[in-house]
């Protein structure tokens, strides 16, 4: 299943969901950069610079989503675990230590700890893509 793709903040980069992973390609080239494997769903993010990825990690008998994960794209590992229930959409904030998460009927806000192991929540992250 193809998901909506999404531009990173500043252009550089574009995210599509296909089928059990999300790929990243440059906007400059058109050249796949990553592909990251999760679990796809609507509500998945790309922070800022397409560091991490916040996506769905674990669903209930039902198929509602549990909880998420937040993945550094780079080394396909996961820094981070969320729980939120019946999530309709999921967004980072513009310097990438914050996530929104809308769920029925509420609005959570979750804050990053900005630590080495939190790449993506860094505003002064200056890694580059290969």
């Amino acid at each position: 299943m193809l998901g909506g793709p999404k531009f990173s903040p500043d252009g550089k980069y574009l995210a599509v969901s296909i089928e059990d992973a999300v790929r990243i390609w440059s906007t400059a080239d058109w050249k796949m950069l990553r592909e990251v494997k999760i679990k796809t769903s609507h509500a998945w993010a790309v922070s800022p610079g397409s560091h991490c990825l916040l996506g769905p990690r674990d669903a209930d008998e039902e198929g509602n989503t549990v909880s998420f994960q937040v993945i550094d794209t780079l080394t396909n590992e996961e820094v981070a675990r969320i729980t939120a229930n019946r999530v309709r959409a999921t967004a980072f904030g513009h310097h990438g230590r914050n996530i929104a998460i809308g769920s029925y009927p509420a609005l959570e806000l979750w804050q990053i700890m900005v630590t080495a192991a939190t790449p993506c929540a860094s505003p002064q992250d200056q890694r580059q893509m290969p």
